[in-house]
């Protein structure tokens, strides 16, 4: 299951890129992303499932997401190698410190108190590293107070509770 949140994490930039390309008018550049990863997924699959069972699965498919993010930033970079690195290195800076805390969750035996403490670690790092920003801080906050003004649900939380 843990290795399944690491994949939530590196999934999500992968569904960015595609939006992006979609939304510039390149559904067919968006479709270029799926083939690779339909094949890389198969091939992974099938080599780690049979060794690994369920983690076999979960590993399979962070390894596919992690090279369709590379394979993304290279249809939405063109030519360009500059922005190329510059989207890849984004990727990295926001998914080191979640895959350092997934290593963490893994390796301790914590409690609750433990958990916040690394939480609050890898939120440190996502700021330090640039993966969140102050702006990214101030627009969740606009969003949420306005929902709050609107007598909406906030945007984190279920509508069904």
């Amino acid at each position: 299951m843990q290795v399944l949140c690491a994949w939530t994490a590196i999934f999500i930039v992968n569904y960015y890129f595609s939006i992006t390309l979609v939304g510039s008018g390149s559904p067919h550049k968006a479709f270029s992303l799926l083939v690779p990863q339909v094949i890389i997924s198969m091939v992974t699959t099938w080599w780690l499932v049979p060794l690994f069972q369920g983690l076999g699965a979960a590993v399979a498919l962070t390894v596919t997401s992690l090279l369709g993010n590379i394979i993304g930033a290279w249809v939405v970079a063109g030519d360009s190698r500059s922005l190329f690195l510059s989207l890849n290195a984004a990727h990295l800076r926001a998914a080191l410190p979640l895959l350092a805390l997934l290593i963490a969750v893994c390796l301790l035996d914590y409690s609750a108190w433990q958990m916040a403490g690394m939480v609050s670690a890898a939120l440190g790092l996502l700021v330090l590293l640039g993966g969140v920003t102050v702006h990214d801080g101030r627009q969740l906050l606009v969003a949420v107070e306005a929902h709050r003004r609107q007598g909406l649900a906030p945007p984190l939380t279920s509508v069904n509770t």
